[in-house]
């Protein structure tokens, strides 16, 4: 797995390109998920999502 570096992310976002980075398992109401973060740029606002699916 790579590992997202501030440097990386920042850059990225800096050329308007959108980021993510898988954070491991989790537990959601008792049934197996998998959580992610996925971020952009939309005009001049950052946009951010947490997800466990």
């Amino acid at each position: 797995m790579r590992h997202l570096t501030r440097q990386f992310a920042i850059g990225a976002l800096r050329r308007g390109r959108g980021i993510e980075q898988f954070l491991g398992g989790a537990d959601v109401g008792g049934e197996r998920a998998v959580r992610w973060v996925n971020a952009g740029v939309a005009g001049h606002d950052y946009l951010d999502y947490l997800r466990a699916t």
